[in-house]
């Protein structure tokens, strides 16, 4: 008896034994096994009855109708250890073909549009347009990362808590959360006799994040996990091949379901399709362009390209420099190009797609007014004027104390104030966008109510906007010379509970 109704055991592991092989006792798969069996149950709210079955002695002399075609085809769902020995070995095959053409009143191939065959791969050794058929378009779990300069392979460790290394870990949380859904999406199926409409995955906005080369791989899986977390659909949701040009309409169709497009650059220009000029990864941009440029007005594609913060133009190919400088000096309409953090990526993207908790201003806002000693008038008139309107305010002070008491005094006011205004009139952008990190980060650690932040410019002279996206970050904007109506005209936007920060 299984967690699902109907079925002898809820997950087939079929692999070859091979694979398992091991000085310890205990090899690779046995290990995912136990893994597995721990956490699964976890992630769908019951221990009991829960079930894998993996066959750990079966040789060629044994009875494959008695003993493995009657667990598979009594099995909710199938996990497979795709390496070169499975395709070599005749009985994965008949495992593999057995389970996949199985016809059932209740349960196809596929429950909803989750795939009931999930495939893990140890090893980087087979390329996917020589995945076996059934398992082909399927999105897969690496447990390896590949050093494309080099070419080598480094899997993944089975790392202890206190080790920073958890790739092996969070690529194994991945694989029970989601044969966890389907099981469950399986019991619900099973148990009811009216079904209730399917509650999707992720109900959120939809972000296509670009296929990326093979060292980027781990970074864009940590992409993928934080937006999931946040009930952000990923796109695209089947396996694409970067040398197949069938892919380029995958990604095509995709993009037409997304809200935003991300693309994750590194050193690497990436493989071609046959018959192409560019790279799939360029590919990818320029579907994401089109479809920016083919939308409607109301519904635009913005594109966000991203290389991590010093990253060295001089590392990368140069197919690839010749493709990141045409992109940082034009990223298009809707598009930007950022050099950041991890984080400050993430928080940029979920700052586009994701609703921002709406904020009023108090009867009395304190306000804290950062700038440098070219900019203190300006800084005053402004102040002026929050206080001709019941506001209050202080100023940092831009000389007159040393560096340390300077640095107490504006942490001690970011901490205080409900809005930091950062003046960006003679001030260089650098010093803008590091004070705009400290309020962010100092904005992360309230407890209470969040802070609004303000990039303000006026001339002299007009910016360009300044470098930086945070979820709570405005730009106020004029090019007129300061006046009280439009601090007065800032305030009314403020409080306009329609409006998000940033727009």
């Amino acid at each position: 008896m299984a967690y699902v109704p109907g079925f002898e055991h809820d997950i087939f592991i079929s692999y070859a034994h091979v694979d398992n092989a091991s000085d310890n006792e205990d090899g690779w798969v046995t290990r995912l096994h136990a893994s597995l069996l721990k956490l699964i149950p976890q992630k769908i709210g019951r221990a009991e009855n829960f079930s894998i079955w993996r066959d750990p002695k079966l040789g060629g002399n044994d009875d494959f109708i008695e003993s493995i075609d009657a667990a598979f085809r009594r099995s909710a769902v199938m996990l497979t250890i795709l390496t070169p020995s499975y395709l070599a070995s005749e009985w994965c095959s008949k495992e593999l073909d057995g389970f996949t053409s199985q016809s059932q009143s209740r349960f196809g191939r596929k429950v909803d549009d989750k795939n009931r065959v999930f495939k893990v791969m140890p090893s980087p050794h087979i390329p996917p347009n020589e995945h076996p058929v059934s398992l082909q378009g399927s999105l897969g779990y690496q447990f390896y990362t590949m050093n494309e300069m080099t070419g080598t392979e480094e899997r993944f460790r089975r790392t202890k808590e206190q080790d920073p290394d958890q790739r092996f870990w969070l690529r194994l949380d991945d694989l029970a959360r989601d044969i966890a859904f389907v099981l469950k999406r399986m019991h619900a199926i099973a148990t009811c006799e009216e079904l209730e409409p399917v509650t999707p995955m992720f109900s959120g906005p939809v972000v296509y994040l670009a296929e990326v080369t093979d060292d980027l791989i781990d970074q864009r899986d940590e992409v993928k996990r934080t937006l999931e977390q946040h009930n952000v659909k990923v796109l695209p949701e089947v396996e694409l091949l970067h040398t197949a040009t069938t892919s380029i309409e995958a990604a095509r169709e995709a993009l037409k379901r997304a809200q935003l497009s991300v693309h994750l650059l590194g050193q690497f220009y990436g493989r071609r399709p046959a018959g192409e000029e560019h790279s799939f990864i360029h590919l990818q941009y320029l579907e994401a362009l089109a479809e920016a440029k083919n939308r409607e007005n109301d519904r635009p594609l913005p594109r966000v390209s991203w290389l991590k913060k010093g990253f060295d133009l001089s590392s990368a190919d140069e197919r690839q420099k010749e493709f990141l400088t045409a992109l940082e000096d034009d990223p298009g309409d809707g598009g930007e190009f950022l050099k950041t953090g991890m984080e400050e990526l993430k928080d940029t993207i979920l700052a586009k797609v994701t609703p921002q908790p709406v904020t009023t201003l108090d009867d009395d806002p304190f306000f804290y007014i950062s700038c440098t000693a070219d900019d203190s008038e300006r800084a005053r008139r402004i102040l002026a004027c929050l206080r001709s309107e019941n506001c209050q305010g202080i100023i940092s002070p831009a000389e007159g104390a040393d560096e340390d008491a300077l640095r107490k005094h504006h942490r001690a006011n970011l901490r205080r104030c409900d809005v930091f205004m950062i003046l960006y009139g003679r001030a260089p952008e650098m010093w803008v966008q590091d004070k705009a990190m400290e309020g962010f980060d100092i904005a992360k650690r309230r407890k209470k109510k969040p802070m609004k932040m303000y990039v303000c410019d006026w001339p002299p002279p007009l910016k360009k906007e300044v470098g930086i996206a945070l979820n709570n970050l405005g730009r106020w904007q004029s090019k007129e010379e300061l006046t009280c109506d439009e601090v007065k005209k800032l305030l009314r936007e403020m409080n306009d509970k329609t409006r998000r920060p940033g727009q």
